[in-house]
This record gives C-alpha cells, structure tokens and sequence, in this order.
C-alpha cells in the first residue's frame, strides 16, 4: 500500500517527456518564425577601380571582375558571410607572385574566390559587415603577402578595359 504517495519515476517520466515537448516546439517555431537572413549587398556598392601598394589594380564593373588583358572578366557577387561582407568571384583567380612583381592569375580547376571586405582602426583591419564600408578589401598572394585594396576613382585604373 502506498496511502496516497505516487511513484517518483512516473512523475519524472511525465516531466522528461514535457521537456522533449517544450525543446521540440521551440526548436520547430524558432525555424519557422526565426529571423530571416539578411539579404546580400547589391553589386554595384562596390563598382570602381581597386588600388594596393606594389599590386596589380583591378576593376568591379557590371560586366564582372575585370583583372587585366591576361584574365577575362568574371562574374562576381557580394555575400553576407559569417565574417563579413564578401566578394565572391566565380572563378579561381589567384595574386601570384612573378618575377616582375604580383599579377592575377587564372588558375585551371578548383573553385571561386572570397576576399573579404575589411575597415581600418588605427593599425588593425577588421572584416566588415556594414555596406556603408565597402571601400577596401584584403586579398592574400600564392606567397602569404596580403594586399589592402582601396577603391579609387575609376580613372585610375590605367591599362585595365576601360569600358566595362
């Protein structure tokens, strides 16, 4: 006889299975009613001419990436991605180093290329996620040396297709 006492394991029984419930509902609302992503930047934030110190100039133009008479433009995109905005280009470019300085270079296979947008404080660049900051971006060569690009007047841009 147990004169009114109930079983401990069918009151945590109906607890446990309450719980799996509540986590259930809440993951199901969270991926129905959730925020939704933020749309991409679009394109044409970031058209102009893109200039480093000792690096080969490069344009953003509505015809694509355009890196010179060696590389055909290519189409590129902006993303959101988790460290910042992005230029995502379509096609393997690479900065490699040669023996009469950097150039870009179309290397066969592999995939695309993201190069992240970054904003300067002081000595210290950091990825952006603001459009308003889309006026430099980093960009690694085949040897580990990074470039900052900063877009200038697309004047600038001297020896690349002007009229893309």
């Amino acid at each position: 006889m147990t004169y009114g006492i109930s079983d401990p394991d069918k009151e945590f029984r109906w607890f446990f299975h309450g719980l799996r419930l509540a986590v259930v509902a809440g993951f199901l609302g969270f991926l129905f009613f959730g925020a939704s992503p933020k749309p991409s930047p679009k394109n044409d934030l970031v058209f102009g001419c893109y200039k480093a110190p000792d690096g080969p100039s490069f344009r953003l133009a509505a015809k694509g990436a355009i890196f010179g008479a060696e590389v055909p433009p290519t189409p590129f995109r902006l993303e959101n991605a988790k460290i910042g905005i992005v230029l995502n280009i379509d096609d393997p470019i690479n900065l490699k180093r040669t023996a009469s300085g950097y150039r870009f270079v179309q290397t066969p296979g592999g995939s695309g290329r993201n190069y992240p947008f970054v904003v300067r404080s002081g000595d210290k660049a950091y990825y952006t996620h603001e459009e308003r900051n889309l006026d430099m971006l980093h960009i690694t060569a085949d040897d580990g040396r990074g470039f900052e690009y900063r877009r200038q007047a697309t004047h600038l841009c001297s020896g690349i297709d002007a009229t893309a």
